[in-house]
């Protein structure tokens, strides 16, 4: 699959535009500034803790404890 990969500045200008986040200036440090999850972004991030939650319980369900213990080992060695 080819796409364009978004900068990390573009995706936080959406978030701003789409009132996900709001920013303001450092007052600490005048060079850089702050960045705040609005309310909506909140809504938006914990909705998708519960349909993450559902996809896990999906992916996983078949899996003993064991099992999940084994997977879980794995992804963090292989997301280091």
């Amino acid at each position: 699959m080819i796409y364009e990969k978004s900068t990390g500045i573009e995706i936080i200008k959406r978030l701003i535009a789409a009132e996900l986040a709001s920013e303001e200036l450092n007052p600490a440090d005048k060079r850089s500034k702050l960045l705040r999850i609005t309310a909506a972004g909140k809504g938006v991030l914990y909705s998708a803790f519960k349909q993450m939650e559902l996809v896990s319980k999906e992916v996983t369900g078949v899996l003993d404890a064991s099992e999940k213990r084994a997977l879980h080992y794995i992804l963090s060695r292989v997301c280091l």
